[in-house]
């Protein structure tokens, strides 16, 4: 584990530690080192002069409801902060406010990290249109999008109906469904993610959280 790391576990942000950094106020072995420095079994972390101990990693699945907003803002009646089920978690990227359906809690910062840059790792909504999929709305779907001066990479969709898909993405453009959807004629009336990776909702309620193993 990293000091960055150890220091994000006790629920800090980055502009914090950059803050308590700046002021000589994270000391390992009583003394200033970079944020990146591996820390070694018998290492002693202090922050502010309190000795920090290194928390157990927990993840957990949960379901955003509609409305709730993913933002650290406790004063914000909204926040997904008043939902954490533990100190020092956070969420695993975001879903939007009207958007909901799964996402990841965790402390661990490196599979987060993975979860959000590999590419590797696929996430599935459940998408309802406004109107009814034409053929020539599947068509502009299938072809690249280009937002901001990026062109997406390939995405997977399965039609359900006459009014719902689910799409696989492997990066998070933003508002990348919604626009595309736009783009192709349509408006998306309800917004739901159900996968990311090999973590399914199922029937998990909403609201609720659910510890796995990683």
């Amino acid at each position: 584990m990293r000091l960055v790391q150890l220091l994000k576990q006790q629920g800090l942000t980055m502009s914090q530690i950059k803050s308590y950094q700046a002021n000589h106020q994270i000391l390992v072995n009583g003394t200033k080192q970079k944020l990146a420095t591996p820390l070694k079994m018998g290492d002693y972390v202090t922050l502010d002069g309190m000795l920090l101990k290194e928390k157990p990693l927990v993840y957990y699945l949960f379901n955003k409801p509609k409305g709730v907003v993913c933002t650290n803002n406790d004063n914000l009646d909204t926040s997904i902060k008043h939902y954490l089920p533990a100190d020092g978690v956070f969420c695993v990227g975001r879903l939007d406010k009207e958007s909901h359906g799964l996402m990841i809690i965790t402390n661990d910062g490196d599979f987060a990290n993975f979860l959000l840059t590999s590419g590797k790792v696929g996430k599935t909504y459940r998408v309802t249109v406004k109107d009814a999929i034409t053929e020539s709305f599947k068509k502009r779907m299938s072809e690249p999008f280009i937002l901001r001066g990026r062109t997406s990479k390939e995405v997977i969709i399965h039609y359900l109906d006459d009014l719902q898909f689910e799409i696989t993405l492997f990066e998070g453009m933003y508002h990348q469904i919604r626009r595309m959807v736009i783009d192709s004629g349509n408006r998306v009336t309800d917004l739901l993610r159900v996968k990311i990776g090999p973590y399914q909702l199922d029937d998990l309620k909403e609201g609720m959280f659910k510890q796995i193993d990683k």
